[in-house]
């Protein structure tokens, strides 16, 4: 799951990824996606990239900020 959350911590955006098993090499995968930056207001915001399986989780998090 990708997230984009503004600094009030509202999700601006929201989008789910299936990955097969055999994305994986050495434990790691690639993970492209589109920040809708023409969507978004000028501001600080966080993106969050969660990946689960089973009961394993793990979450990466990336602020960056939109200049108007």
């Amino acid at each position: 799951t990708i997230t984009i959350t503004d600094t009030a911590n509202k999700v601006v955006e929201r989008s789910t990824q299936q990955v097969s098993g055999s994305t994986f090499v050495a434990r790691q995968a690639d993970c492209k996606f589109t920040l809708p930056v023409h969507a978004l207001a000028a501001g600080e915001y966080l993106v969050t990239v969660e990946v689960a399986e089973g009961e394993r989780s793990v979450k990466r998090q990336l602020r960056f900020t939109v200049r108007g």
